[in-house]
């Protein structure tokens, strides 16, 4: 038996998106609820439902938001592959930055994938699984996310000690050389000399 935990409140999409990936796998939905529970898969055993290659060193995966299709960064092979869930098999080897790592979603669809050898972010654009754009950020770019209208996206730059701000609309970044946080708790990121600019990450 498998169990799975669904989640609510303020992990509404978290459960939403769960959801779709247990349905696409195992052909039903979880319920929703006000509290955490489990639901027990009854009928499926603890066992490895299907395998799927996708390329060396697979190091991180994204769900389109209606589940139907995962993208898989594959360090080891130099590419991201896109997968069709439901027939369990990889449609596209999609060519764009050396080393993909990290790989996030966009509210909208789009994937946003990191390159600790490139240092920068690529952009994919899922209707036909195409590279877009090639964004510098900071040194050895790690985990990245959005801002929730998707206006931002914000990556971790391990080696520079950084966070880079790019702006989605026409994927223009910034490699901020310093990071501060208020005593309230909102941080902000001091952009480089280019920019002029000083753009505020957290709290709004």
């Amino acid at each position: 038996m498998v169990t799975v935990s669904s989640v609510s409140g303020h992990c509404a999409n978290a459960h939403a998106i769960l959801s779709r990936l247990v349905k696409a796998l195992f052909g039903f939905a979880l319920l929703p609820g006000a509290a955490c529970k489990s639901h027990s898969l009854t009928g499926y055993p603890n066992t490895v439902m299907a395998t799927i290659p996708v390329g060396g060193g697979p190091s991180d995966l994204a769900l389109l938001p209606k589940g139907d299709f995962a993208y898989v960064a594959n360090g080891a092979a130099q590419y991201v592959t896109a997968v069709n869930v439901e027939a369990r098999t990889d449609v596209a080897r999609i060519t764009c930055v050396a080393n993909p790592y990290m790989i996030t979603v966009k509210p909208g669809g789009e994937f946003y994938v990191t390159s600790e050898l490139d240092d920068a972010v690529a952009v994919i654009r899922t209707n036909d699984n195409a590279g877009v754009a090639t964004v510098p950020v900071g040194m050895c770019p790690h985990r990245l996310c959005f801002r929730p209208d998707g206006a931002y996206c914000y990556t971790a730059n391990q080696n520079s000690n950084t966070v880079s701000v790019i702006r989605t609309s026409d994927n223009v970044g910034d490699a901020p050389f310093s990071v501060q946080a208020s005593a309230n708790g909102a941080v902000h990121a001091t952009c480089d000399h280019d920019s002029q600019t000083i753009t505020r990450i957290g709290r709004t």
